[in-house]
């Protein structure tokens, strides 16, 4: 069968393609068992995506203890293309590249000539310093996600609050970028014909999670990010500790009524101030120098994290970002605050752990994110998620449109 016959208005192509991205080495005897098709469909569609390229053959695998033919197995072909993930600050931008397989390709941090950068200056810094640096990939680009800071509607493509980034309003991220060039529906920009994602940075940090261990991440976890960062274009040296909140609930991202899930502001906060905490703004500007100011504002951090974990009642949480500088006092604060708030009659084990994706956890979950979207399945409404936007899936992106009406 030929790649340009496959019908990507089945699912079952698009199970398979899942299949194969959750389990790499699985071979047509399983998919067709843990999928419930019979042998003829994965006969037929097994060897249309290989001739597509999107998947490939690998070593045979041992026959098993009663001999017999070795099962060939099959994973996704790496080489069928590439995702960038952004994250953009407004003095430097952190980028990173991964195949379809999830490894990283490429990884970058890089500062702007200049400090204050606006949101979609510093887009068009980083896709151009991306576009010379990535000539050397042999997988071609076919999809971008980008994390940021503030309130994001990643259905909408609106950016509701972002203070970073001086953004008080909605601001439309996906009509400016179309306004700049981008072609693609209302709901889909595209630049170059590459469809352009965007969430939450705390929540990309999540996406990193799920797609780094695809298939395989707790069910329900929290992702504890915090960035220190300055507020004060004109003064960069004084920074302060922006925090953020990742939920997922039963392996999918929870978004809340107004995409402001995560959102945080300390419980002891006071009277209303630029930080986040109880500190007032000039101590916050000292959490780098100043041990007793640190501590105050850790512990502070670790006693609502300890009552998150409490009242939704998970065991799991995923510390990134800059703060994980300060990973070795955090941790320990958190994991204590946790049993000190917990009603159980018997002690609760929580687990907090630092991301292994360091620095970049946004980055990488932003391209997470543009992977899980294209190896999604739609469930039997045709949607993927209700805050997912329907972007093409890798099939589609790359040429191989349906052979239906």
């Amino acid at each position: 069968m030929k790649a340009s016959n496959i019908d990507i208005g089945d699912l079952n192509p698009l199970r398979i393609l899942r299949a194969i991205w959750l389990r790499p080495g699985i071979s047509r005897a399983e998919l067709a068992r843990g999928l419930g098709l019979d042998k003829s469909t994965i006969t037929k569609l097994v060897p249309a995506l290989l001739d597509a390229g999107v998947i490939a053959d690998i070593e045979k695998r041992s026959s098993g203890p009663n001999g017999g033919r070795k099962p060939i197995s099959l994973r996704i072909n790496s080489a069928y293309g590439c995702v960038l993930g952004l994250e953009i600050q407004t003095d430097c931008f952190l980028a990173t590249v991964v195949d379809l397989d999830g490894e990283v390709l490429l990884q970058l941090t890089e500062s702007f000539d200049q400090a204050g950068y606006g949101l979609m200056e510093g887009l068009q810094k980083a896709l151009s310093v991306m576009k010379r640096r990535m000539k050397t990939l042999s997988a071609p680009l076919v999809g971008i996600g980008l994390g940021l800071p503030g309130i994001v509607d990643p259905h909408r493509g609106m950016v509701l609050e972002c203070r970073p980034f001086q953004i008080a309003q909605p601001f439309d991220f996906f009509e400016e970028l179309r306004r700049r060039g981008a072609s693609g529906p209302p709901e889909l920009p595209l630049l170059d014909g590459i469809p352009v994602m965007i969430d939450n940075d705390a929540r990309c940090c999540c996406w990193s999670v799920l797609s780094h261990r695809r298939g395989q991440s707790p069910r329900n976890f929290m992702f504890l990010f915090g960035e220190l960062r300055s507020f004060d274009s004109t003064d960069t040296s004084r920074r302060d500790l922006s925090v953020g909140f990742g939920i997922v609930l039963e392996g999918r991202i929870y978004y809340g009524d107004h995409s402001a899930s995560g959102e945080f502001i300390s419980a002891f906060r006071g009277a209303p101030r630029d930080n986040q905490f109880s500190v007032t703004d000039g101590e916050a500007r000292l959490i780098e120098t100043d041990p007793r100011v640190r501590r105050k504002v850790l512990r502070e951090l670790a006693q609502n994290a300890g009552l998150l974990l409490n009242v939704m009642d998970v065991s799991m949480m995923f510390v990134g970002g800059s703060i994980l500088t300060y990973a070795a006092e955090l941790i320990p604060l958190i994991e204590e605050e946790a049993r000190r708030r917990s009603t159980w009659p018997t002690p609760r084990s929580f687990t907090v752990q630092p991301t292994v994706h360091g620095d970049h956890a946004v980055a990488y979950g932003a391209a997470g994110m543009v992977l899980e979207r294209f190896f999604a399945v739609p469930d039997v409404a045709g949607v993927v998620s209700r805050v997912q936007p329907p972007i093409p899936g890798l099939l589609e992106i790359r040429g191989l449109r349906s052979s239906g009406p």
